[in-house]
């Protein structure tokens, strides 16, 4: 089954425990893609991330891993004069060497 199937077969569904336990497989396999991707950082990598949405969409920033959480990764970031920590997705950040 590709994904226009399974996206037709939710729009269609009226059953609210399949839909309940849909949505449970879906959460538990993005929570594992996000735990599997943070994996690749420790603290003290250099990582670069584009921001995509506020006021600074567009932007790509460039900092050091402070930590890393199961969904999530602290970078501070230098940004006008002083260190910023920002809280990045672990799929949207990238090392740089």
């Amino acid at each position: 089954m590709n994904s226009k199937e399974i996206i037709k077969f939710i729009e269609t569904c009226n059953d609210m425990p399949a839909l309940r336990e849909i949505n449970a497989a879906m959460r538990e396999a993005f929570d594992r893609q996000i735990r599997k991707a943070s994996r690749g950082f420790d603290p003290g990598d250099r990582v670069r991330f584009t921001v995509s949405k506020g006021m600074y969409a567009g932007m790509t920033f460039e900092g050091i891993v402070e930590r890393v959480n199961a969904k999530s990764v602290k970078v501070r970031v230098m940004q006008n004069g002083r260190g910023v920590v920002w809280r990045v997705g672990p799929p949207l950040l990238t090392k740089v060497a």
